[in-house]
């Protein structure tokens, strides 16, 4: 469950390499800062499709990523103009860097 205390959402990940129980202590953490509440509603996890305009599969169809309210995100792909994965991106998103950090 993804934030019990604060949103108490169901969401898919893998299992492999413990990739839900670190999201798990992830999801713990964050839990302990309800005032930031509205920005964790999750806008998707596990979901099998493609990186927009590519064959590529999305991180998502791992289960290896997770979205976070997407209103308060940038998409790399339509924000950033670049899909050149050695052109650095800087850092803009509206989340609380805290919330980055966890």
């Amino acid at each position: 469950m993804w934030c019990p205390q604060t949103i108490g959402q169901t969401i898919w990940v893998t299992t492999i390499n413990n990739v839900d129980k670190q999201l798990l202590k992830i999801s713990d953490q964050l839990d302990k800062h309800p005032d930031w509440a509205a920005y964790l509603q999750s806008a998707g996890a596990y979901h099998w499709r493609t990186i927009a305009d590519s064959d590529q599969l999305s991180a998502h169809s791992f289960g290896i990523a997770i979205d976070i309210n997407a209103a308060h995100l940038d998409y790399w792909l339509q924000d950033y103009g670049t899909r050149d994965e050695y052109t650095p991106i800087v850092y803009r998103n509206r989340l609380p860097i805290e919330i980055v950090d966890i």
